[in-house]
């Protein structure tokens, strides 16, 4: 899930803002090219007539590349592309496609030195300028400036720092880091054409285009499609975290001032943003990298306040999600998800305005299911407990009515990345209190078992390992989600490389949250149970999962293996030291328990009205005691045992429900008539 994400803006544009100088008719070469045959290089477009090639159009060249240049040289060039250009229209193999691509950009294969754009355009709608340097080295720096949001990176050596958008430094790792790699690496591509160093694979055919992945050391692969009649790269194709997919299409190449041709038009489609297309308005070359370009981004003053070292949050679990009240720019308290799988801080766009909060820009945001529509707000102010605040935050803005329907409590927002980084966070599950610590002066000294994490925007993840059956150690790249209410959730792609429906599947039947289809975290799962889960020094056994059949999402893309929620968290005493990049897990009583077994009295249950005291039912298992009890779908819940539904709320209705064996009297309305319905509570279980 994305804020102001630098990996959308990245590649935008390469493009340069030229001044045309119109070069004289060169002498044509003979050449072997069928007639007709066009060959786009640096001085121009040409064409192959009667074995010659001969000028077409003139492309224009920067007015800081030296003009009366030595023609010959042009020539030798345009003979070099036109005897590479002969390849015939089957697939050539990897090494020929890059030197094709070298000659047909006429890469001098610089080796040191620096370019620097500035680029302009729009991102999320948005007008945006971002200043970019690319060392031929491969180190990499990139500012990027919006109306009313910044983020920076700086990738030098085997190191990389991102400043967000509130001015937090943080450095990166894991596949953040790999994906960066890559990004840098395409960066310098473009500027200097292909070098050497980059593996190549999965080389294909297709049409008019070869179809190759470049990955270089350290880094995540890119998809390329490269044009046999010019032999430039027409896109790219990228995955971004939690299965977004980006797609850069590159136009009009033309001359850099460093004498490398490079696309004169960048257009960068991503599954969860507005499409943006950037120009560069200059374009420098320095011979001698700066190392000022790519110095450590300095850190700001920090925009956490405490007035002690310590404080504790008193916090509910509803639904199994942890939820805090918050004060937002010093509004009376409304609860707010604790959610580690959310980047940022969201605030639930259907309560903006009686925040007094304006929002900004438009994006889209993909959850659990499908996307949703975002945008985005500044100078928030979050107030907690014990004297914290959070100032000067920005923050997404996305319709949390789903959430507070499901959950039957407003929902002021989402604490993600940009709380929770801030500090150590302790999680007292059995007190059901929430300490904040200064990571300034906080040190670990228990027994804990200490599990290491890796960031993705944001996100942490666990390097986990599963025993099932035929497989005694599966590698499972897991996200460390304490906003999933469940154990585990294996992604649609996991669970089918690994035949998990076979080999682990209890209950085959897919089973969705109704009522609220359209909402982007809605989810569509079968069930089952894992022998064993290996995370660091944690072992636990017979765990009920869920096996994701999502086709979109997060939990549609195969890029992760799933997520490890609450069910499990909350047997531990916790503590989230992401500055450490660890999260400590301390066993409880609970930890020695069996997990239990998922039960249901058969209803689909959601909150609805201005106060969340209207309750409807939205599904009924079929067979199921509640249908059994005459329960039907449209059915509104207005009291149990005489007392209203005023009086108690959507987590009281679901406690009154999970009483097995006790007889309830509940008066529903029905088609606008009161009617009762009394029943013995039976449960039985979703996990068969």
């Amino acid at each position: 899930m994305s804020g102001c994400s630098c990996s959308a803006l990245f590649w935008k544009d390469l493009t340069l803002h030229t001044h045309p100088l119109t070069l004289g008719c060169a002498s044509a070469s003979s050449t072997s090219l069928p007639d007709g045959r066009e060959v786009k290089l640096a001085a121009g477009l040409y064409r192959v007539a009667k074995g010659n090639i001969a000028p077409v159009a003139p492309f224009p060249i920067s007015s800081r590349v030296l003009a009366g240049g030595d023609m010959k040289s042009a020539l030798i060039a345009i003979a070099g592309v036109v005897l590479l250009s002969s390849a015939a229209a089957h697939a050539a193999d990897d090494r020929q496609i890059l030197a094709q691509w070298r000659a047909a950009v006429e890469a001098r294969a610089v080796r040191q030195g620096e370019v620097h754009l500035v680029k302009q355009g729009s991102d999320d709608s948005l007008p945006t300028v971002a200043d970019e340097w690319i060392a031929a080295s491969g180190d990499y720096h990139v500012r990027i400036d919006r109306k009313y949001d910044s983020d920076e990176i700086v990738l030098k050596g085997e190191q990389a720092q991102r400043r967000d958008w509130d001015g937090y430094v943080r450095a990166l790792n894991g596949d953040e880091l790999a994906r960066l790699r890559s990004e840098a690496f395409t960066a310098r591509v473009l500027a200097f054409g292909p070098p050497d160093d980059v593996a190549v694979s999965d080389v294909r055919a297709d049409g008019g285009f070869d179809v190759l992945t470049l990955t270089p050391p350290g880094g995540a692969g890119f998809v390329w499609t490269i044009d046999r009649k010019t032999h430039l790269p027409v896109s790219s194709y990228k995955l971004e975290g939690e299965g977004d997919a980006t797609t850069t299409k590159y136009e009009d190449w033309s001359a850099s001032p460093w004498g490398t041709l490079i696309p004169h038009r960048i257009e960068v489609i991503d599954t969860d943003s507005v499409p943006a297309t950037f120009t560069v308005q200059s374009a420098t070359f320095l011979k001698v990298k700066s190392a000022a370009d790519f110095a450590d981004l300095p850190p700001r003053p920090s925009d956490m306040r405490m007035t002690s070292d310590i404080a504790a949050l008193p916090f509910t679990m509803e639904y199994n999600h942890i939820v805090i009240p918050v004060s937002v720019n010093g509004h009376a308290p409304i609860d707010f998800i604790f959610d580690t799988g959310d980047e940022n801080e969201a605030l639930n766009a259907a309560r903006l305005s009686s925040l007094g909060i304006a929002s900004y820009g438009g994006t889209a945001i993909s959850g659990g299911g499908a996307l949703t529509q975002s945008a985005y707000a500044r100078d928030v102010t979050f107030g907690f407990a014990g004297n914290v605040t959070l100032v000067n935050q920005h923050a997404e803005t996305i319709d949390d009515t789903g959430l507070e329907r499901a959950l039957g409590v407003p929902n002021g927002g989402i604490l993600g990345y940009d709380f929770i980084s801030r500090f150590v966070v302790e999680i007292d599950y059995q007190k059901k209190l929430m300490i904040l610590h200064n990571p300034e002066n906080w040190s670990y000294r228990g027994t804990g078992a200490i599990v290491p994490i890796t960031f993705d925007d944001g996100i942490p993840y666990f390097e986990a390992h599963l025993t099932i059956p035929t497989k005694s150690d599966l590698p499972a790249h897991m996200v460390a989600d304490f906003g999933a209410a469940g154990s585990m959730t294996f992604t649609a792609p996991f669970v089918k490389a690994n035949d998990l429906l076979a080999l682990i599947g209890t209950n085959r039947t897919v089973t969705r949250y109704a009522g609220l289809e359209k909402e982007f975290f809605a989810q569509a799962n079968s069930r089952g149970f894992v022998p064993e889960l290996k995370l660091g020094g944690i072992v636990e056994r017979n765990i009920p999962v869920n096996l994701s059949a999502n086709t979109s999402g997060a939990y549609g893309t195969g890029q992760f293996a799933g997520t490890i929620g609450e069910t499990i968290y909350s047997r531990y005493h916790i503590y989230l030291d992401y500055p450490h990049n660890r999260i400590i897990f301390e066993p409880t009583p609970e930890a020695a328990t069996p997990f239990k077994e998922g039960k249901t009295f058969g209803l689909t249950l959601i909150a609805a009205g201005d106060d969340l005291h209207s309750f409807i039912v939205t599904a009924v298992g079929v067979n199921s005691p509640a249908a059994k009890a005459n329960f039907q779908a449209k059915d509104e819940i207005a009291a149990v045992d005489g007392k209203p539904a005023s009086d108690f709320t959507l987590s009281d209705l679901r406690a009154y429900l999970a009483k097995d064996g006790e007889t309830e009297t509940f008066t529903v309305e029905r088609s606008g008539k009161p009617m009762a319905i009394k029943t013995t509570i039976a449960l039985v279980s979703i996990e068969h």
